[in-house]
């Protein structure tokens, strides 16, 4: 199954307008877009809501904003060829962005220029029609990586970049070649957003006064554009890459360096901000404002008012050697598919309590890891929280997170972190690293009613469960499924044979278990099998793979430097009680009976998450795989857990699942799952044999696709007639096929190349 939401919301991210096609079409999809390419959204929150519902619908981008060179190449015609005889004609091209089709054409990205140019499909030159249009203004393209109707997909042969960042035209093209371009307008401002629109247009809002210390240099409309232009400049936040030092830049840039007041500039400071990944909130925008005003400047304020604005430089490139290539066909080339697919960075941001645990991992760890931080941050949210909070139909935060990484990534960093602010609050034996029985756990939860579990090397737990030799350890998962479905309800604590003792039957009202385990992922997916998913307790945990090991950090710090707001907040909810009765009152048995805030749901998020239920059950329909079916029926449920551990994340006194927690959480489930399928399908079987084979198609996949016997041979430790066996295997299956490459003055040497890539 094709999910196009991240790669439209990247579009987005970097300025473009994009609308749904229909799937493996060109044709405007009507549910999200009935007024074809004038539906185009430009905001992450629009477009990750209509890629949700639909998400195989094809990309469109609107020619708003930028002009597009179509070569068209097929039945005859050779758009490639005639670009090529205009630049001998006209000179070179920019270096630009570049797109295949999927019908073998191309497509040049260009900003738009700063004159009136109409489309134009099959352009005049030198009398005679050729292969090239131009699309720009109330046109659109289809973008990478949608589907043609023909099956074959478009794909990237140079990466798009920031619209802001759009090579020029040269100006002779625009002359001698482009058609009804003498007449001209006004300067055309790219549109990054709707948002934007309606900045310009509404009546601007009151903001915090700036302090009357500082003086506003006389502004008119004129200065205003300029400061924005020189903003298409600038590069937009990215969170974990310096962020909030570019947010404090760009408002340096608006508020002092063009002097801009708060009813000019903050319109044009929430610009930038729908460029910013993810965006910020109005308080921090205001923050970032005061910050700027008050910042010792060198220069004085509003010392860009007058001084020429300096464009990027964009050389004319002569790429006809690159459009000669383009018009040739190109051999088939095979990726390797193998290589961690790491979590999108945009994806690993929930706002509040969870950032700023991360970032501060981020500052302090020795290795940085973004993903390990974040699963221990959710890990840590979702144990402050549980039997504490619940959604408006019972679900509740409990969750089991798997974050696979190889050594030395910084695991260990992690999960002290953790453990030091659960010591901060006075929580620390609620924290336990390993689970040596189902006895031993169940005797934890009873006594203490929740739990934290952070253990590494987890992999040993899953292997002894696998092996099936101890009684013990098959206790532990049916544990481990009783207290993760019965986190709203009450346990029984087991009855001890022969016990001569009889204190009635103890229970557990609520338990909560919150399991933060960490492994090599190799070793990890040795120790799973397909029983263990089909069962249960593999399918309701989440496998997240860490980045690989980053540099060391020069500013790493101590683990118990942690900020004293993460600690305030830990304390927050761990003093927390939900008051029970119209008294507002709490009696004194709520911890042993809780009786859980109700976070609400609002409506565009309730449809959000319904609309992932409906997307879910289609894609339990369309699989056979039973493994692919168990986990698409967990979906759902995880993605409202998700939601429930964002919103209290984002906002700890008034928490609500608004439109921003169920899109993040219904995108951040639908790539996990998709991502945790992937997994299985290339490391989990469910006999050695089989796990043999999977290993031997991996090791040519990490090979780029293509391996020699004697390498296989090595790597596999396999004596010849056993390899013999794998391979005849993989040949039946058609997952490989086997060919010779003779060496001259040598021995020919005997290859094996992978056919399946998915």
């Amino acid at each position: 199954m094709t999910n196009f939401i991240e790669p439209a919301c990247e579009l987005v991210s970097f300025g473009y307008s994009v609308f749904q096609c229909s799937p493996k079409l060109k044709s405007p999809f009507y549910p999200t877009s009935p007024r074809g390419c004038n539906s185009a959204a430009s905001d992450i929150i629009t477009v990750t809501k209509m890629w949700t519902q639909y998400p195989e619908c094809n990309i469109g981008i609107k020619c708003e904003n930028l002009l597009v060179i179509d070569l068209d190449c097929k039945d005859g015609i050779n758009g490639a060829e005639d670009l090529r005889n205009v630049i001998q004609s006209l000179g070179g091209l920019p270096d630009c962005p570049i797109s295949k089709t999927g019908s073998g054409g191309w497509h040049l990205f260009f900003a738009r220029p700063n004159v009136d140019i109409i489309g134009t499909k099959h352009i005049q030159w030198q009398g005679r029609k050729t292969g090239i249009d131009i699309q720009v203004g109330n046109q659109y393209i289809i973008a990478p990586p949608s589907v043609h109707p023909n099956g074959k997909t478009y794909s990237w042969n140079k990466p798009i970049c920031n619209v802001a960042d759009l090579p020029q035209l040269p100006q002779r093209w625009i002359d001698d070649f482009l058609s009804l371009r003498k007449i001209k307008c006004q300067q055309i401002i790219p549109v990054t957003s709707k948002l934007n629109q309606a900045a310009q247009t509404q009546v601007v809002p009151t903001y915090n006064s700036i302090s009357s210390t500082v003086s506003t240099p006389p502004v008119n409309l004129k200065s205003i554009e300029r400061c924005r232009s020189y903003l298409r400049e600038v590069e937009p936040c990215i969170s974990g890459r310096g962020g909030d030092k570019q947010l404090f830049k760009a408002a340096c840039i608006i508020f002092w360096d063009f002097g801009l007041s708060e009813s000019d500039g903050m319109p044009l400071l929430e610009e930038y901000n729908q460029r910013c990944i993810p965006t910020w909130n109005q308080s921090r925008l205001q923050y970032k404002m005061q910050s700027a005003l008050n910042y010792q400047h060198e220069k004085p304020r509003g010392h860009l008012l007058e001084q020429p604005i300096i464009k990027l430089k964009n050389d004319n490139i002569d790429i006809s050697n690159l459009i000669t290539n383009l018009s040739q066909t190109q051999p088939p080339i095979i990726l390797s598919e193998n290589k961690p697919i790491y979590c999108p960075e945009r994806l690993t941001f929930i706002p509040g309590f969870i950032d700023l645990l991360v970032q501060f991992c981020l500052e302090s760890a020795p290795h940085p890891n973004r993903i390990l931080a974040f699963c221990g941050a959710v890990a840590l949210m979702s144990f402050l929280i549980t039997r504490k909070v619940q959604t408006q139909t019972g679900i509740r935060p409990n969750l089991y997170i798997i974050a696979l990484a190889n050594s030395g990534t910084g695991k260990d960093y992690v999960r002290k972190v953790n453990h030091f602010i659960l010591e901060s609050i006075g929580q620390s034996q609620l924290a336990g690293e390993t689970i040596a029985s189902g006895e031993g756990l169940e005797d934890a939860i009873i006594a203490n009613k929740k739990m934290l579990y952070q253990t590494d090397e987890i992999q040993t737990l899953f292997s002894e469960i696998a092996s099936g030799k101890e009684s013990r350890y098959n206790n532990v998962v049916a544990f481990l499924l009783k207290v993760y479905t019965s986190a709203d309800s009450v346990i029984v604590k087991r009855t001890k044979v022969n016990s001569k003792k009889s204190n009635g039957i103890i229970t557990c009202n609520q338990p909560g278990l919150i399991l933060f385990g960490t492994s090599i992922p190799e070793i990890f997916f040795n120790a799973l099998t397909p029983t263990m998913i089909l069962t249960g307790l593999g399918s309701r945990c989440l496998f997240i793979e860490g980045e690989p090991r980053q540099p060391y950090n020069q500013n790493a710090k101590d683990h118990k430097l942690v900020p004293i707001e993460l600690i305030n907040i830990a304390q927050w909810w761990n003093d927390f009680i939900p008051s029970v009765n119209e008294n507002n009152k709490q009696n004194n048995l709520l911890y042993e009976n809780p009786s859980p805030l109700v976070v609400t749901t609002s409506e565009d998020a309730l449809s959000i998450m319904n609309s992932l239920g409906k997307y879910a059950d289609i894609q339990y329909n369309k699989t056979q795989n039973t493994i692919e079916q168990t986990l698409w029926t967990r979906i759902h449920e995880i993605a409202y857990k998700l939601a429930l551990i964002y919103a209290c994340s984002a906002n700890y006194q008034q928490p609500i699942i608004d439109n921003n927690a169920a899109l993040w959480a219904s995108e951040f489930t639908t790539w996990i799952i998709q991502q945790m399928m992937q997994m299985i399908r290339h490391n989990v079987a469910d006999s050695a044999f089989a796990k043999l084979s999977l290993r031997t198609e991996s090791l040519i996949r990490k090979h780029d696709g293509i391996i020699t016997r004697n390498e296989l041979s090595r790597l596999l430790h396999l004596r010849p007639r056993e390899l013999d066996e794998i391979i005849q295997k993989l040949i039946c299956e058609e997952s490989i096929e086997t060919y010779i490459v003779q060496n001259t003055g040598g021995r020919n040497k005997i290859c094996y190349r992978l056919l399946n890539q998915t």
